[in-house]
């Protein structure tokens, strides 16, 4: 069996686990429309992984094709008051595997540019972001964190930071301002969203790596602590942080934008969305409030 036929096959499987307790589970209203996402992020999924070619399909997608409907089964076998925060992190499992689902779409439309299949599927996750309005739902998570260090009144608060980037990132698309600007602006927020989560875990305070430090504070930050599902998907979230600050990075040092695709920066601006949510879904909020 190739990669694309065992990614098939689980991704699948989530998908009808998805849509069987959907119908099953009415009277969790507070859960429900972390199943309905789930489910349209899975078939975004389902369909794009029967596109692409199997060379295309590493181990590490179907991994996290596994990561997603473990988790699932797992938040599906919790009863309240427990359900809807196991089915909140679950669907950051989601968030997280379908961006990376995402970027292989996205570098295979790179290496054929001529094929129109890649942009579609492109097209489709951004769509899904704007009508589940990932943007607002990251705004009312971040709204919920208090500053860094609230003695200090020059600290901004991270959503305010946030809203800078998301209008820098509209000004640049109606060529009102600048791509570069609008990577300084996303970058800001990532370094803040880390420094003020590692000050809140206290691992700022730590001596180690920031491999060390991340995971202490997804220890510290998670519901459940170190073992646990949401405990394990924040941790691989750190390598996803590091490539958008270096990619984020490489935005903010460009003096030439004419030829830099708006397809591009599109990716940018998705990715940069989907990781901030994935990470915000693994979080214990009220640890934060």
């Amino acid at each position: 069996m190739n990669n694309r036929s065992r990614a098939q096959r689980v991704i699948e499987e989530e998908f009808r686990l998805l849509s069987t307790k959907r119908d099953e589970i009415l009277t969790e209203y507070q859960a429900l429309p972390n199943i309905y996402r789930a489910l349209k992020i899975t078939e975004w999924e389902r369909d794009t992984i029967s596109g692409l070619p199997d060379e295309e399909i590493d181990n590490n997608t179907i991994k996290n094709i596994e990561s997603e409907i473990s988790q699932w089964q797992s938040a599906l076998s919790y009863g309240s008051p427990d359900f809807y925060p196991a089915t909140t992190s679950a669907l950051g499992s989601n968030i997280s595997g379908s961006s990376k689902v995402y970027d292989l779409v996205y570098d295979y439309s790179k290496r054929d540019p001529e094929n129109k299949w890649p942009k579609i599927q492109l097209s489709r996750y951004q769509d899904i972001q704007k009508s589940q309005d990932v943007e607002g739902i990251v705004r009312s998570a971040l709204k919920t964190i208090k500053q860094i260090k609230p003695t200090e009144d020059k600290q901004r608060p991270i959503v305010d930071l946030f809203d800078v980037a998301m209008k820098a990132i509209e000004h640049a698309k109606a060529g009102a301002g600048t791509i570069s600007a609008a990577g300084i602006e996303m970058r800001t927020v990532l370094e803040q969203f880390k420094g003020t989560l590692f000050y809140r875990s206290s691992a700022s305070k730590g001596k180690g790596s920031e491999e060390q430090r991340w995971e202490e504070m997804a220890n510290f930050l998670t519901k459940n602590g170190k073992g646990s599902s949401e405990y394990v998907a924040l941790v691989k979230e750190l390598k996803t942080h590091g490539q958008l600050e270096s990619d984020l990075s490489e935005l903010a040092k460009r003096i030439n934008e004419t030829n830099f695709e708006k397809s591009d920066f599109d990716s940018l601006v998705t990715r940069f969305l989907s990781h901030l949510e994935a990470v915000l879904k693994f979080l214990d909020l009220d640890k934060l409030r």
